[in-house]
């Protein structure tokens, strides 16, 4: 919840209100009820739409306007918060036997 929650937040921020991202800014509200597995999912692939379209809009790099620099940013700044969580979740699933996760 807190992976799909904050790249809710950081993209809400540098991309204003996009209605995709408003249901799950919803999610660190004291009566929001817990999330499942595949609620979860759904909310990273709705952040994961986002940042694509985002990207497909942009404009070469030598030529990026401050608010698409920004947005890569933004991007870059998501994939590291991202890849810290694999590794925990890695490690987790290492421990079950399980293989690890690939980003």
């Amino acid at each position: 919840v807190h992976l799909v929650l904050g790249r809710a937040l950081h993209l809400s921020r540098t991309l204003g209100e996009a209605a995709e991202l408003t249901p799950l800014l919803r999610w660190d509200d004291p009566d929001d009820p817990p999330h499942t597995a595949a609620e979860i999912l759904h909310g990273l692939d709705v952040t994961w739409q986002v940042i694509t379209g985002s990207l497909l809009r942009g404009a070469p790099p030598d030529a990026l306007p401050e608010a698409e620099a920004l947005l890569i940013q933004t991007i870059w700044g998501l994939l590291d918060h991202d890849l810290h969580h694999a590794g925990d979740l890695s490690l987790l699933f290492g421990a079950a036997g399980l293989p690890g996760v690939e980003i």
